[in-house]
Parts: structure tokens; sequence; C-alpha cells
């Protein structure tokens, strides 16, 4: 079966917004330097783009009902998501130097109403308002970790990058563990002063007093390195 011609719509309507905050963000790197946490966000539009691209190509693997159900929710995340990035107030800096057209909030809402409607046409739960988006972005309890670890004498490498990162995922402390064993391709490094300073106990305490999982916990007790 083909997807319904709403679903394909709003495919391609997604891509759009997309691609478009995308080339705002990188028509404003003409102008100024653009941090590597912006950079992050447009190749996560990038990506997402190509991916529902891929999904609608005749060689596809095709759909069904389900799967026509579980597009729209993927959809509707990627309209989340740049709801919450634009809510933020770096975002909105370098937007503020590029004349390119951008999606706008209220616009966003609206289409993430529009993807929560069920075949009976009812709009479910909505995730939140735009604010409670930008919350999750901010995301306490991962700025509240990275203090700590930082009081503790803990340097945090590429940590514009690493927040970046961590707001475009479900779980922030799969991602910060994730990003300790393999985020120094990205210019990601967890590093203290000397072998006992902070020490791997000191670390630990911190980071037991978050909901990472056990191995999580290893991952990025491990992975503090000395500098």
């Amino acid at each position: 079966m083909t997807y319904p011609d709403d679903v394909v719509v709003q495919a391609f309507r997604t891509v759009r917004h997309l691609t478009q905050l995308a080339e705002s963000l990188s028509d404003a790197a003409r102008y100024r330097r653009i941090s590597p946490a912006v950079q992050t966000q447009i190749t996560h539009c990038a990506d997402r783009a190509e991916h529902i691209a891929q999904e609608f190509l005749p060689d596809s693997f095709g759909s069904w009902p389900e799967k026509t159900d579980w597009v729209r929710q993927s959809l509707l995340r990627d309209v989340e998501w740049m709801i919450a990035v634009i809510a933020c107030d770096w975002v909105q800096e370098v937007l503020a130097n590029s004349v390119l057209a951008r999606p706008h909030t209220e616009e966003l809402l609206s289409f993430a109403t529009a993807l929560r409607r069920n075949q009976n046409g009812e709009v479910c739960p909505a995730s939140g308002s735009a604010a409670a988006l930008k919350e999750k972005v901010n995301m306490p309890g991962f700025k509240d970790f990275i203090d700590q670890l930082k009081a503790a004498g803990v340097k945090i490498e590429g940590e514009a990058a690493l927040a970046a990162k961590v707001a475009a995922a479900d779980q922030w402390t799969e991602e910060v563990a994730s990003l300790a064993l393999v985020g120094r391709k990205d210019g990601i490094r967890f590093t203290r002063d000397s072998m006992d300073h902070p020490s791997n106990e000191q670390i630990a305490a911190i980071v037991r007093g978050y909901p990472f999982t056990a191995i999580e916990q290893s991952h990025v007790v491990d992975n503090v390195v000395q500098a």
C-alpha cells in the first residue's frame, strides 16, 4: 500500500520546515562564526530531511496502517524538536542574523496539532507548550549534572556541542554516556586535572545522583580522562 495523501503532504511540509531552519542557520554563518552547537542543529535538520525523503521513495520498504501512524509520530517528534530549538535564546540570536525565511513557532504549533489528529479526527494530547518544549531542551537535570561535574574539577571540552546533541536526544543520560564514550570525534571530552582529582569515586557519586543505568555510569566514570 501507499501512504495516505495527507501523510505525504505532512512529510513534505516537515521537510520544508527542516530545510528552512537549516538554511537560515547556515545563512547566518556568512556573517558570523557559528558554534559547534549550531552546526549540530544544521546537520540534524539535514539528516532528518533525508530520512523522511527516503521513506517515501518508490523503492522504500513499503507501508502499512501501523507504520502510517509511526510515520506521523516521527514527523511530530521532528516538529516538536524544531519548536524546542527555535525557543532557545542562542538559536534565536543566530537566526536574527539571517534574512532567509524560517519556520515560526505559531506555525509549527498549529502543524503539530494537525499531526496529533487520529483517524477519527480527534486531537491527541499535546506534548507541551512551546515553553514546556523549551524546558525539555534546557533539561534542568542535565544542567545540574554538568554544574556538579565542573564544581568537582571536571573540565568539559566541546560543551556547546554536547548540549546540542543532548537537546536532540530522547534520554539525556543515555546521550551523555554515549558521548563520554565516543564523543571525541565531535570535539567532546571530559577531563580531570590529575589521576585523582577528582577521583573515580567522586565522579561516580555525582553520576549515581542521576538516572543513568549501571552501564551508562561506567561509560561516564571510565571516560573522564587525565588532561
